[in-house]
C-alpha cells in the first residue's frame, strides 16, 4: 500500500487518493486486454508461494456407501474400523510442482532465523528433569546438573568481555546452547533469536 500524501479525487462521493492505485504493467494490459495486477517475486522461495495452494492439498471427504439388513431377532452393535493410512494414501495428490521440489530436494519448510526458547529460573531453583526409578544419589552425581541456560549466561558474562554486551535474548545470536553436555560455545554463523 502506498503511503497518503493527502490529494485525492471524489468518485462517487468516495475520496480516492494515491493508496488506491494498483501496480500494473501497460504492455500486459493492451496485450491481454485485462485487468492484472503486476507484482516482483524476487526471491529463490517465491517459487513455493506461488504454488502453495496446489500444495496445500485438496479439499475432500471420503464416503462408503454400504448395504446393511435390518434383523428385528437380533440387534447387533456394528463397529467399523477407519483406516487412517489407507484414506490418507487413497485421498493424497502431489502435483507436479510438488514432485519436482521434492526430487531437487528443495526445503519444504523454513524458519528464518531460528528462534530458540530462552528458559528462566530464580537462583538454585532450576528444573531437574529424571526417570522414575532413579535413586536421588544418582541423580545428583549427574555431571553439571546445575547448569542451565541462565546460569551458562551468567558464567559466560564473567569470562568473556564481549559476552558482557550480550543481553539474555541476544545471547543465542553469539552462542549456541548444547542441550547433551549443558555447555554454551560461540557460534560461527549468528542465526538465531532468542
Amino acid at each position: 500500500m502506498r503511503r497518503a500524501n493527502g490529494r485525492y479525487i471524489l468518485k462517487n462521493g468516495v475520496q480516492l487518493d494515491i493508496r488506491h492505485v494498483v501496480p500494473y504493467n501497460r504492455n500486459l494490459l493492451v496485450k491481454y486486454d485485462a485487468h492484472l495486477n503486476v507484482e516482483l517475486c524476487n526471491r529463490s522461495r517465491s517459487v513455493k508461494y506461488l504454488f502453495k495452494y496446489i500444495n496445500k492439498g485438496p479439499n475432500h471427504a471420503t464416503v462408503v456407501i454400504s448395504n446393511e439388513q435390518n434383523s428385528a431377532s437380533t440387534s447387533e452393535i456394528r463397529i467399523e474400523e477407519h483406516d487412517e493410512i489407507k484414506a490418507y494414501l487413497d485421498c493424497r495428490y502431489i502435483s507436479v510442482s510438488e514432485t519436482a521440489w521434492r526430487i531437487y530436494q528443495f526445503d519444504m519448510f523454513y524458519r528464518e532465523p531460528s528462534v530458540e526458547r530462552l528458559s528462566f529460573h530464580l537462583p538454585y531453583q532450576q528444573p531437574i528433569y529424571f526417570q522414575g526409578h532413579m535413586s536421588l544419589d544418582n541423580i545428583m552425581s549427574r555431571s553439571r546438573i546445575e547448569a542451565t541456560m541462565v546460569t551458562e549466561w551468567m558464567k559466560v558474562n564473567c569470562e568473556d568481555i564481549e559476552a558482557r554486551q550480550l543481553t539474555y535474548s541476544e545471547f543465542p545470536m553469539k552462542y549456541v546452547w548444547n542441550k547433551k553436555e549443558k555447555l554454551s560455545t560461540r557460534k560461527r554463523r549468528p542465526r538465531c533469536l532468542g
